[in-house]
């Protein structure tokens, strides 16, 4: 909204014909997210979600009666450092069906899956525009991996998931990828192969005082008047964990400085 709008690099908004109101090279920059891969292993002694999706249980869960319709899907989680720091660099989601490609694929029933993510992504990507019609996607390149440390923190979450009791008594071998073991080449072909956003896309509208700053520390984008952005786009740098309490934070706070006038800022 911002590029359509003329606010972001002066010479690209210009290279597509719009008017530069605010050039602000920093706008659709610094894209990063929560990338995570999937490990897919065949269940036995166990029932994937897919298989109790049917209409008895979608009565049971619209009469306010639990089931598995009541799942959230990813089921358990944690967070850990590999390298045994304080801050963690790894986020487990795992959950009794098949988390491939946003829902599209599935092996065959039943699965558990186990979600991997880096949650200090140092890799950055980029939004752009394709063209000034509003109606026309975006160009988006996340740019995952570009930053080999990134890879490495997956890796090292991969390793070993299945060998931990009392899990490994309910897995009969891996659905994805199909193979019985997984060396770091492996690992990391099938990181480039599967990997996905966790939705935790931030960045592009960095908070700041420097020259690639969006918006300053009132959320005000700089170079405009009663102008400013309240999402997780502000975050010059991603949090570790789920991004969503860090994004209400922001907008509870905007809601003060807009309707108190206060001078406070998100320092």
């Amino acid at each position: 909204m911002l590029l359509l709008s003329g606010i972001g690099p002066a010479d690209q908004l210009r290279a597509l014909d719009i008017d530069v109101v605010a050039d602000l090279p920093g706008v659709g920059e610094n894209l990063h997210d929560h990338t995570v891969v999937p490990l897919v292993w065949a269940t036995e002694h166990s029932t994937d979600l897919l298989e109790m999706a049917g209409p008895e249980n979608m009565t049971r869960w619209q009469s306010g009666a639990g089931g598995p319709f009541a799942s959230n899907g990813g089921e358990v989680g944690g967070f850990l450092s590999t390298e045994g720091g304080e801050v963690p660099n790894v986020q487990f989601i795992g959950g009794p069906t098949a988390f491939v490609d946003h829902g599209r694929t599935s092996p065959p029933l039943p699965n558990f899956t186990m979600l991997t993510a880096s949650t200090q992504p140092r890799s950055r990507g980029r939004l752009w525009l394709r063209s000034a019609d509003p109606l026309t996607h975006p160009h988006i390149d996340p740019a995952y991996f570009s930053c080999p440390e990134d890879l490495s923190d997956i890796e090292a979450g991969l390793r070993g998931i299945a060998e931990q009791s009392p899990i490994v008594e309910y897995l009969s071998g891996l659905n994805l990828p199909a193979q019985t073991t997984l060396d770091g080449a492996a690992l990391a072909d099938h990181a480039k192969r599967w990997s996905q956003t966790e939705y935790h896309a931030v960045g592009t509208c960095a908070m700041g005082v420097d020259e690639r700053a969006v918006v300053d520390l009132h959320l005000k984008v700089h170079g405009t008047d009663g102008l400013r952005v309240v999402d997780a786009s502000v975050m010059p740098t991603i949090v570790c964990g789920n991004t969503n309490g860090a994004t209400v934070m922001l907008a509870e706070k905007a809601a003060d400085l807009i309707t108190t006038g206060s001078g406070a800022s998100l320092s």
